[in-house]
C-alpha cells in the first residue's frame, strides 16, 4: 500500500514493513521500518533528505543516508495518526489520544506540546 509519494520516491509498505522506492525504477532502496500493526502514514520531506512513517511509535530514515535513522516511542504503544511538517527540521504528530509531540528530527529532541483537555469534570 502506497503510505506517501514525492517526486522521487514513494514509501509503501508489505505488511507490518515500510519501504523506500525509487520512483522512476520501481526498486525497493531501502526498508525504513518495521511496524507492529502496520505503518499507519508516511511523510517525504519537501527537500527530500529524510522520511517519517508512523503507526505504533515513529522512524525517522535519513535519506542521503549521511545520518543515522532513529525510532521513536516504537515500544510505547502510542498510536500515531497523523504527520505534519513544521520545516525541513521539525515535524509535528499526532497521536490517537490527539496528543501532539514535535520532534526536531536532526537533533532526535522529542517534545510533547498538548495534551486533551477533558470537559467532562468541569461540566456539574
Amino acid at each position: 500500500m502506497k503510505l506517501a509519494e514525492s517526486q522521487n520516491y514513494i514509501i509503501s509498505n508489505e505488511y507490518e514493513t515500510a519501504y523506500l522506492i525509487d520512483k522512476k525504477s520501481g526498486r525497493k532502496i531501502s526498508e525504513i521500518a518495521e511496524m507492529y500493526g502496520d505503518p499507519a502514514g508516511a511523510k517525504i520531506s519537501e527537500d527530500e533528505n529524510f522520511c517519517v512513517v508512523i503507526g505504533c511509535g515513529a522512524a525517522v530514515y535519513f535519506i542521503n543516508a549521511s545520518l543515522e535513522s532513529y525510532a521513536l516511542l516504537m515500544d510505547s504503544g502510542i498510536w500515531f495518526e497523523e504527520i505534519a511538517y513544521m520545516d525541513n527540521n521539525k515535524i509535528r504528530l499526532r497521536s490517537e489520544d490527539n496528543i501532539f509531540y514535535e520532534v526536531d528530527v536532526y537533533s532526535h529532541k522529542l517534545d510533547k506540546i498538548a495534551a486533551p483537555i477533558d470537559i467532562s469534570q468541569n461540566s456539574r
